[in-house]
């Protein structure tokens, strides 16, 4: 399939989202969208990566304040509620990105490699995951969970490319995989016994018991589409900030010029 333009693509970004309570105590504030990183909120850093990246319309879901750079829609409730209410707006679109509001780092080249390369795969979700070696060289002192498989070591972004038809119309499929994502035992039984042990080896430093075909074959399943991953090499795709250690680690980075 030929690459799609960015202009062509419109973006979600959830922000209902509830800081941490170490967070709270640490910013005193309860939206983590609205946390100041490097002088703007995080919401505003997400935004303004979309606006120059090209996407024509953005939409923010959650209780902030109204901007011109964005439509706002409230709160729905919850994850797979605001993600729905998201792709309403926008489900007449080939594609659209979701973004959380939490990854202050965003970049126009990341979205843009996102959007080209990943509607070249002409899949229904895209989700893209980065080498957790280049989110150590690029953000020192910011963790990361990641998992050792065959291709590689991997955390996951927090951007996606999908469908918003597709999402919408496997609502049931996205709310109970998202429902399940907290029971092993439920996940187990959605994505298959195997693949979830599988997985779980990988976490423990087992690298070569599954490779990304396997976990892409998984999902597809559960979604009942056509999900595939896209190796990125931009860690700023996929370092969010959700703890006390994130915020003393980007001071550091801030203060030894690292700040993007």
């Amino acid at each position: 399939m030929t690459a799609v333009d960015v202009s062509k693509v419109p973006s979600i970004v959830l922000a209902g989202g509830k800081s941490k309570p170490d967070m709270i105590v640490a910013t005193g504030v309860e939206n983590r969208a609205l946390i100041q990183v490097s002088g703007k909120t995080m919401l505003s850093h997400v935004v303004d990566a979309l606006r120059s990246a090209g996407s024509p319309g953005i939409c923010v879901v959650g209780n902030v304040g109204d901007s011109p750079s964005y439509r706002r829609l409230d709160d729905s409730g919850g994850f797979v509620e605001n993600l729905f209410a998201g792709c309403e707006e926008f489900r007449d679109s080939p594609f659209v990105l979701v973004s959380t509001s939490d990854i202050p780092f965003l970049t126009r080249e990341s979205i843009v490699d996102l959007v080209e390369r990943g509607s070249e795969l002409n899949a229904d979700i895209v989700y893209p995951v980065v080498p957790v070696a280049r989110c150590y060289e690029r953000f020192p002192g910011i963790k990361r969970t990641a998992a050792k498989i065959r291709d590689g070591e991997f955390t996951g972004g927090n951007v996606i490319l999908a469908r918003p038809e597709f999402l919408l119309s496997h609502r049931d499929r996205i709310t109970r995989a998202y429902a399940a994502r907290k029971s092993p035992l439920r996940l187990a039984i959605m994505l298959g016994l195997g693949t979830v042990a599988r997985f779980a080896l990988s976490l423990t430093g087992w690298r070569n018991v599954i490779a990304i075909e396997h976990l892409e074959s998984a999902v597809s399943r559960l979604l009942g589409g056509q999900a595939r991953a896209l190796i990125s090499s931009y860690p700023e795709i996929a370092t969010d900030i959700d703890k006390r250690e994130d915020l003393e680690a980007i001071k550091n980075l801030d203060a030894g010029g690292m700040r993007r």
